[in-house]
């Protein structure tokens, strides 16, 4: 079945490039649990899995709303929130909300404002998280401290495939913290 001849079965939100506000467009109905066996979709009808908030020019309150809508989720499983505005307070809170998650396998964080202290709060996340395996975090921003962070966490994360970094002002210090992170580290490609 053609899921572009009939919307109920898209996968994909891709709210990018939207006029309307973060916190307008987080109340839309994301699935949140299993609907009632009276209200199962019938055959052939998908769950949303992947939400799309890219070029968006979401800043730190839009992420603490949108990590509060995806800790109650448990169907999503990529989130593009790439070429916006996030800081170090929204990090913290997509990082409070990555150490409980089980769904969310792909998280594209490119080109915001993370630096440093939004690399150190996503370590921590990753040395809880098991479910990650694709982390985005290329033009952030983050020098040699953050890179220290995410090699810390390296060490303790078994889940995480891909990990991308670059764009980023992380130096040969950095690298040399990168490298000692995978030396124990046998997931990632």
């Amino acid at each position: 079945m053609d899921t572009k001849a009939d919307p109920r079965l898209s996968r994909d939100l891709d709210l990018g490039y939207l006029r309307q506000k973060a916190d307008e467009a987080i109340r839309i109905q994301l699935p949140t649990e299993e609907p009632p066996p009276s209200q199962t979709p019938k055959e052939g009808v998908s769950t949303l899995s992947t939400l799309r908030r890219s070029h968006r020019s979401l800043n730190n309150q839009d992420a603490i709303s949108l990590a509060e809508m995806l800790g109650r989720n448990n169907k999503l499983v990529k989130v593009f929130l790439g070429y916006n505005s996030i800081g170090s307070a929204g990090a913290e809170a997509i990082a409070k909300m990555l150490k409980s998650n089980t769904t969310i396998t792909e998280l594209d964080l490119g080109f915001n404002k993370l630096k440093d202290s939004g690399a150190k709060h996503l370590a921590s996340a990753l040395k809880h998280n098991q479910t990650l395996t694709s982390l985005d975090l290329y033009g952030n921003k983050i020098g040699p401290n953050g890179a220290k962070w995410v090699s810390l966490a390296l060490k303790e994360n078994k889940s995480l495939l891909t990990l991308y970094l670059y764009s980023n002002n992380i130096t040969d210090v950095g690298a040399k913290w990168i490298s000692e992170g995978l030396v124990n580290n046998n997931s990632l490609t």
